[in-house]
This record gives C-alpha cells, structure tokens and sequence, in this order.
C-alpha cells in the first residue's frame, strides 16, 4: 500500500515572482512587499517558490500555486497512491483575520487533491493555521 501525506503546504495566492524575498513585513514575495534592506541583497521570488533562509531577518513567503500543482500532478503520474492523509496547513505563515482566505485556500488545495487524485480515499484534518484565530488550533 503506498500512502501519501501532505502536510503544511501554506498556500499564499498572492505570491508573486521576482517580488521581494527579504522584506520589512511579515510575509514576503508579494507585489506590495518592500525590501528591508533596499537593496539586491533582498533578493528576488522565484518563479517556483523561496526556500527560508536564516539570512532573511523578517518575514517569510508562502508557496505558490505553481509548485502545489506540478508536484501532485508529477506524484499522480508517477506513483500508484492507494491513500491520501492530508494533515493541513494549507494557509500561509501569518496572523490571518478572513476567514474567507482560509476557505479559498483549502477549497483551492481540495480541488487540486480531486483533479489528481480523483479515485484515490483522501483523510484530511485541520492544521494550527486552518482556523480562527490562527495558530489555536493544534
């Protein structure tokens, strides 16, 4: 039996390659997100996401859309999954007050897991950042 486990996937929608990776905010590689050290050193979003790094003082980005899509569909083509376990996370890092952001993310991540995985038992659960307020639910 081959399982899948999906986990702290942190979707942000507005991810935005080449935007700024080390910014002054709290969420970074967004179009509004301003450079903290106002130089090239802040780096620039790939167009597949940003790895943390410890060199990044203040916030950190989300995953894009992109990266979720191409990897269950590359695991759907490749691997005979038999069960999904899907244990949340599926917002990005961030205080976040909209529960409407939460719904579309997880909607957006549900969609994907029946497109690629349509005939295949998925056992979701809620992570810390799934819920209101965020990070109380562990």
């Amino acid at each position: 039996m081959k399982i899948l486990h999906i986990s702290d996937i942190h979707y942000d929608p507005y991810y935005e390659p080449g935007s700024v990776v080390n910014c002054a905010g709290k969420i970074c590689c967004r179009r509004e997100s301003n450079s903290l050290n106002n130089n090239e050193s802040d780096g620039s979003a790939g167009y597949w996401g940003e790895l943390w790094s410890s060199d990044y003082k203040k916030g950190v980005c989300g995953t894009p859309l992109q990266i979720i899509e191409k990897t269950l569909e590359h695991i759907s083509k490749t691997q005979k999954i038999d069960v999904v376990f899907w244990t949340g996370d599926n917002a990005r890092h961030m205080p976040i007050s909209s529960s409407e952001l939460i719904f579309q993310t997880t909607k957006t991540i549900t969609e994907l897991l029946h497109i690629y995985f349509k005939n295949v038992a998925v056992f979701p659960s809620l992570g810390n950042h799934d819920g209101l307020p965020n990070s109380h639910l562990a």
